[in-house]
């Protein structure tokens, strides 16, 4: 089973090295009974000089079930 996201969020920096935002939309899982169902990933970060880090909630919701995992991101910035 594979999943492809089609998400668009926002992100808000309450301070220069905080944030917190969301993102909202399809995902469709490919596979044998290939489906699709409501996208949603809220997150939280924090964003430095040269690092960003982020932890967010995706959540995939059809029919009243949900399939979610926890996700780490990391970003190194060339600047």
């Amino acid at each position: 089973m594979g999943y492809i996201p089609i998400l668009a969020g926002v992100r808000v920096y309450p301070s220069t090295n905080f944030f917190i935002g969301a993102k909202v939309g399809y995902g469709i899982l490919t596979g044998d009974g290939s489906t699709g169902a409501f996208n949603y990933e809220p997150q939280i970060g924090y964003n430095g000089t040269k690092i960003q880090v982020a932890v967010g909630y995706n959540g995939l919701s059809k029919d009243g079930g949900t399939l979610s995992h926890l996700g780490l991101s990391a970003i190194y910035k060339f600047n």
